[in-house]
């Protein structure tokens, strides 16, 4: 028996419907007041102030020279300003890693 091009191309595509109609896909959470999906809306909104990305789960905000700046699972850009009143906090910046003579 054998398999064609064409029937390997109809189950991936029937594999990624099954994906996307998985009970575990979730839509995004819906963003509160003062978070934004894009850079440029936060930008818009943040005339005078920088925007970060607030990671919701380590309730961190990164400035957009982080490594991780848009980049964690969930968050959302904000200013800074509001992003610590509500409770987000800076990263801590990583110890110096320079030995001391003795």
């Amino acid at each position: 028996m054998k398999t064609t091009f064409t029937g390997a191309i109809l189950c991936a595509v029937l594999a990624g419907l099954l994906a996307f109609s998985s009970p575990s896909f979730a839509a995004p959470a819906a963003l509160g007041k003062g978070q934004f999906a894009t850079e440029a809306e936060a930008k818009a909104s943040c005339p005078g102030d920088n925007v970060v990305w607030a990671n919701f789960t380590s309730k961190i905000y990164h400035p957009s020279t982080s490594k991780v700046y848009g980049k964690t699972k969930r968050g959302a850009y904000m200013c800074e300003k509001e992003a610590t009143a509500g409770g987000f906090r800076a990263p801590k910046t990583p110890k110096s890693k320079a030995k001391t003579k003795v």
